[in-house]
Order: structure tokens, then sequence, then C-alpha cells
């Protein structure tokens, strides 16, 4: 009878692990999941206010290009 009682532990104990290691895995998935949303999140942030800037020193720098050739032309 002891064998088969070692047998039926072992075999329990070994179910409980992988159940054990299934849930933990699932929970570390979600939470992968969060993270990386979060990393996208910021990152789209960031992204529109590169964008924004660019745009706004690019409409600076054409107005400047702007008026400088105006200013030549007048000159002449």
């Amino acid at each position: 009878m002891g064998k088969l009682i070692k047998t039926l532990a072992g075999k329990s104990r070994d179910a409980a692990r992988k159940a054990y290691r299934k849930a933990e895995t699932k929970i570390l998935v979600a939470e992968g999941r969060k993270s990386v949303r979060g990393k996208v999140r910021t990152v789209k942030k960031v992204t529109r206010k590169a964008i924004k800037t660019g745009l706004i020193t690019g409409a600076l720098a054409a107005a400047s290009v702007v008026a400088r050739e105006i200013r030549k032309r007048r000159k002449s």
C-alpha cells in the first residue's frame, strides 16, 4: 500500500505544480500586456508631441526663409 500512496502523492504533486505554473504564466502574460500597452501609449504621446514640434519648427524655418527672400528682392 505504501508504494501506491507514494505514486498517487507524486502524481497529485505534479498536477498541482503544473496548475500553479499555468496560472502563474497567465498572470505574467496579463501583466506583460499591461506593460506593453502602457509603453505604446507613452510612445504615441511622445510621437505626437515630436510631430507637432517638427511642424512648428518647419513652419518657422519656412517663414524666415520667405522673409529673407522678400528682403533680398526689395533691396534690388
